[in-house]
């Protein structure tokens, strides 16, 4: 059985006139014939109830008409999803992200997915660099937002997005007064940081920023949130040095301030596997993820 057989078919049933079918499907009415007979042929049965002036449907042909639209219609179907799938229009991508990237650039690709690409789903987990590194290696998820500089072999890193470190104060400590916070006047200060072992080249550039100013900070407690950090610093146990979009968090026993001089920014971006950066679905993605890192919500 042929997959033009039952198009031929499907389009006889409709017109019930081999004239005006072979018409519409572009073939001589003998070609349409041979075509019918052969379905018949291989199914074993008459679809169609035809003389020289009628042609009509058969109880078998009525029932094959119906299983026979199904058929085509569910083909149609999966070429519309094989073509859309070959362009990353449609798929599942699991997503890792740090909390940076959820007051930043993630939101907008989100929205651009679901204005643009719906029929793609992105099914998101917040976890640390480190985590997602992890899980990438494991193919647990397929692409993660990770804080850089981070080095792994068997990752494709494309940077995103930088931003400058900021000084983290409690509301009520002397500093806040300042406009702009020399990081010299931090040495004798207790210090909330980010854990190294989950962003070892993020936890390296906040601490050139205190080498580079003379001191080794004076490390009181150590975690791998965001949000953590400056509830304890709201707390008044100590200060920090995280990216400027930590402000967003919008604690209000927390003063944000800019550092004085030039230093290294902070810097986000996107690690896949080496071996999908050329996968339709998440080529798409990071795409996507470029082009959203130079727009605002």
């Amino acid at each position: 059985m042929e997959l033009p057989w039952l198009y031929s078919f499907v389009k006889l049933a409709e017109y019930l006139h081999f004239g005006r079918a072979a018409s519409a499907l572009c073939l001589s009415q003998s070609a349409l014939s041979v075509q019918i007979r052969n379905l018949e042929s291989a199914l074993g049965v008459s679809l169609f109830e035809r003389d020289r002036r009628s042609v009509s449907l058969t109880r078998a042909g009525e029932g094959f008409r119906q299983n026979v639209q199904r058929i085509l219609k569910e083909l149609e179907a999966a070429k519309r999803n094989a073509k859309q799938s070959a362009t990353g229009e449609v798929g599942t991508i699991r997503i890792g992200f740090v909390q940076s990237a959820a007051l930043g650039i993630v939101p907008k690709i989100v929205r651009y997915y679901r204005e643009h690409l719906p029929g793609v789903q992105l099914n998101m987990v917040n976890l640390p660099s480190a985590q997602q590194v992890a899980a990438l290696l494991c193919k647990d998820i397929d692409v993660g937002f990770i804080r850089l500089p981070f080095e792994a072999k068997e990752l494709a890193v494309q940077p995103l997005e930088e931003e400058p470190f900021m000084c983290f104060l409690p509301r009520n400590h002397p500093l806040t007064k300042c406009r702009k916070i020399d990081p010299k006047d931090l040495g004798s200060e207790s210090f909330i940081l980010y854990e190294r072992r989950q962003a070892p080249g993020f936890f390296d550039r906040m601490l050139s920023i205190c080498l580079a100013s003379g001191f080794s900070p004076n490390a009181i407690q150590e975690a791998c949130e965001m949000q953590t950090i400056l509830s304890m610093v709201a707390s008044q146990m100590g200060v920090a040095l995280l990216p400027k979009s930590s402000g967003a968090l919008g604690l209000t026993e927390v003063v944000m301030r800019p550092l004085a001089g030039t230093w290294p920014p902070s810097e986000t971006g996107t690690a896949v596997l080496s071996q999908h950066v050329d996968d339709s679905l998440i080529g798409r993605f990071l795409q996507v993820a470029k082009a959203q890192s130079g727009t605002r919500l």
